[in-house]
């Protein structure tokens, strides 16, 4: 995405948050993503910038991209390689296991953090596939078991580390 001016695209956020949610209301959106509608409104007011796990949890409500919502420029996903729709499949479903896990615990990390669990998570779930103990297609029959064990590998990652990669509010959007 050369040539984007940051600053531009996210002035534009909350516009497209809006627009895509269409017909529901701040209290359905709110449920689904598991906040306050207040913090839906802030969102779509642009009095905030939603963090990653909302954008990417938000954009597959609404059936966009992420980097839509972000940039306002919509990724032509057909012309993407095998291989391509293959990694983004399994940041998806990397994220998606992120957030799960996060709210079961009641947790939520902290800026610095969270980049590196999601990045250890992704890299984990690419080495997986890659050295042929999970075989992951794009439908969600054949990501049971690559979900599994990332979930194993959440599980014992978050048992060794520190506090100090949480943020001490439990609320997942605040």
């Amino acid at each position: 995405m050369v040539g984007i001016d940051a600053e531009h695209a996210l002035a534009g956020l909350g516009e497209r948050l809006r627009s895509a949610r269409e017909h529901r209301t701040l209290d359905e959106v709110a449920k689904y993503m598991g906040c306050n509608k207040v913090s839906v409104s802030r969102y779509e007011g642009n009095k905030q910038i939603p963090d990653a796990a909302y954008l990417l949890k938000y954009a597959a409500l609404v059936d966009r991209s992420a980097a839509w919502l972000i940039t306002g420029v919509e990724v032509d996903e057909t012309a993407l390689s095998i291989r391509e729709q293959h990694y983004i499949h399994l940041a998806k479903t990397a994220s998606s296991v992120l957030e799960k896990k996060l709210q079961e615990n009641k947790r939520r990390l902290n800026w610095e953090s969270a980049g590196k669990v999601y990045s250890m998570l992704f890299k984990h779930a690419i080495i997986l596939t890659h050295e042929g103990s999970i075989v992951c297609g794009v439908d969600a029959v054949d990501s049971i078991d690559l979900i599994n064990k990332l979930e194993d590998y959440l599980e014992d990652l978050f048992s060794i580390v520190s506090s100090d990669i949480y943020v001490q509010s439990v609320d997942a959007c605040e």
